[in-house]
């Protein structure tokens, strides 16, 4: 009798176009905030609500393109052209980013050379005022006790203007901690304040290009993340996500990978350009491309799976040319249809709370916590790898005790290290990287299981839609998790704040998979 076994090999081949998608949105994560933070002096709220720019156009672009991939039927399959063609696109449009950032660039580089300490004390907030104040009561001892308001003011402005932008560590000159922490800040909204709100014209060419950039990839996620499951038995999805993820995993890694060579190659000073970095990415994605045209006959894959299915008695709908029958919620039972949309809540809320974190990742780690830029790429590139050895055991350890509840403790992984990621400072910051290795992990827990989870009542010829409602529930909270995390974190002057935010969004998750009956069981499989 023979077991019902994954075909690994076709499996990694399949997930080469995840890595290439993962690659993208990893680099993306990490160099666009940093160039909207230095460029144009965006507050966090702003930064986030640009950040959260492609998932806005995911809501609409993910279902409407799974759903056209499940009724195309051409000689290289379904999915396949919408990689195909969605990647040239892509690449095409990345490049002219940091062209269409560079004016901005030296405008915003001559600015910081000019203006001196005394004219940016203006631009210094309330709240980044009481900071300085707790800085030198904390550090140098300072007592303000004694002082009226006006004295107050006139102390924090005498000793604000001293600091200086390097200091002599060790006999060699070196960053200043101080100047990092408070002098940065008000030059970002001196550049705000003086060059994008008076001549908006360079982020507004920005932001095109940023949106014509977005609008290529959101034409073949969907395509791409349907293709698994249509070449997956259902039963076998979690472990093929699972390597799907893994693969995702590689693509992110050797963009931190890129990251950390060129920033390390090409170190020119906090206003340097990145477009070398670009091109490496670009070149990264197109080898992706090349390697899965040449390995993956999506066509040959389809008939395969129909075969197994049919010698192993799983019933599922394996159609393989384009089908246009709508699926319709009315048309299926209402205890399905509710654990289906509480899946999704469960599923919207755990997103929240990951995208606030990973949104401001670069500018947390590089700012509050004192990373270099190339530091900052290689602790995200370790916890990665040490998230990515997860990614077989776990889809796993789904297929044997069943995904919700594998799902679950993912969740409570991510909820222990974010509330723990609150209490780490610069003098810790140590301790961070293991909050966010924890947070990666749980992760992965929750990314592997969660798409199989809710693809469990599809077929192949709606697994496009199915997926389609997936990614419009992540999308729709990682539209709104940045923007939501950056209010608080502008509100406060605060962006430690980000981590009780997302602590919260989990225990909501967590309270809400509870109501989730029917989905994610354990499966008992028949021999052949």
């Amino acid at each position: 009798m023979k077991k019902l076994k994954l075909d690994i090999k076709k499996t990694i081949f399949v997930g080469l176009a995840f890595a290439s998608i993962t690659a993208f949105w990893e680099f993306y994560n990490f160099i666009v905030p940093l160039m909207l933070n230095r460029t144009f002096g965006l507050t966090d709220s702003l930064r986030g609500l640009v950040m959260g720019f492609d998932n806005i156009l995911a809501l609409f672009m993910l279902p409407l393109f799974g759903t056209l991939s499940d009724r195309t039927n051409t000689r290289l399959g379904k999915r396949t052209p919408y990689f195909l063609f969605g990647t040239l696109l892509a690449v095409l449009l990345f490049i002219a980013l940091p062209f269409a950032e560079s004016g901005q660039l030296k405008k915003a580089e001559q600015f910081a050379n000019e203006v001196n300490n005394t004219e940016l004390w203006e631009y210094v907030k309330d709240n980044e005022k009481s900071k300085f104040q707790e800085h030198l009561e904390k550090k140098e001892g300072k007592s303000f006790s004694d002082m009226t308001a006006a004295e107050k003011e006139d102390f924090l402005r005498a000793e604000f203007i001293k600091i200086e932008k390097k200091v002599l560590e060790d006999g060699k000159e070196v960053d200043n901690v101080v100047y990092e922490d408070f002098v940065r800040p008000a030059i970002r909204n001196y550049t705000f304040q003086n060059i994008t709100k008076k001549n908006p014209g360079s982020l507004i060419i920005y932001l095109f290009v940023l949106l014509l950039v977005l609008i290529a990839m959101g034409t073949y996620r969907s395509p791409v993340v349907a293709l698994m499951p249509d070449v997956t038995p259902e039963p076998l999805r979690s472990p093929a996500n699972a390597i799907i993820n893994l693969m995702g995993g590689i693509g992110t890694v050797l963009a931190m990978v890129v990251n950390i060579v060129i920033f390390s190659l090409s170190s020119g000073g906090y206003y340097k350009s990145y477009t070398l970095v670009f091109i490496a990415i670009n070149v990264l994605m197109l080898i992706f491309l090349l390697m899965f045209l040449l390995t993956v006959k999506e066509n040959r894959f389809l008939k395969e799976r129909q075969e197994i299915c049919e010698k192993f008695g799983i019933e599922e709908g394996m159609e393989q040319k384009a089908s246009k029958v709508k699926v319709r919620f009315r048309d299926l039972p209402w205890i399905k249809v509710r654990n289906f949309l509480l899946a999704l809540l469960a599923i919207f809320f755990v997103t929240m709370a990951t995208d606030a974190i990973n949104s401001s990742f670069s500018v947390y780690a590089t700012e509050n916590l004192g990373f270099l830029e190339e530091s900052a790429s290689f602790v995200k590139m370790l916890s990665l790898i040490f998230s990515g050895l997860a990614f077989i055991p776990v889809g796993y350890l789904a297929y044997k005790f069943g995904r919700k509840r594998t799902i679950m403790i993912g969740v409570v992984c991510i909820a222990i290290s974010l509330f723990s990621a609150f209490f780490v400072g610069r003098e810790t910051r140590s301790l961070f990287i293991v909050c966010y290795f924890l947070m990666n992990f749980g992760n992965v827990i929750v990314v592997v299981n969660t798409l199989p989870l809710v693809l469990e009542n599809s077929d192949t010829n709606t697994v496009g839609k199915f997926t389609g409602f997936y990614y419009t529930a992540t999308m729709l909270a990682s539209s709104i998790s940045p923007f939501l995390s950056g209010v608080f974190t502008d509100l406060t002057s605060d962006r430690s704040i980000m981590f009780i935010y997302g602590t919260i969004c989990t225990l909501i998750s967590i309270a809400v998979f509870m109501f989730v009956k029917g989905l994610g069981e354990k499966k008992e499989i028949k021999k052949a």
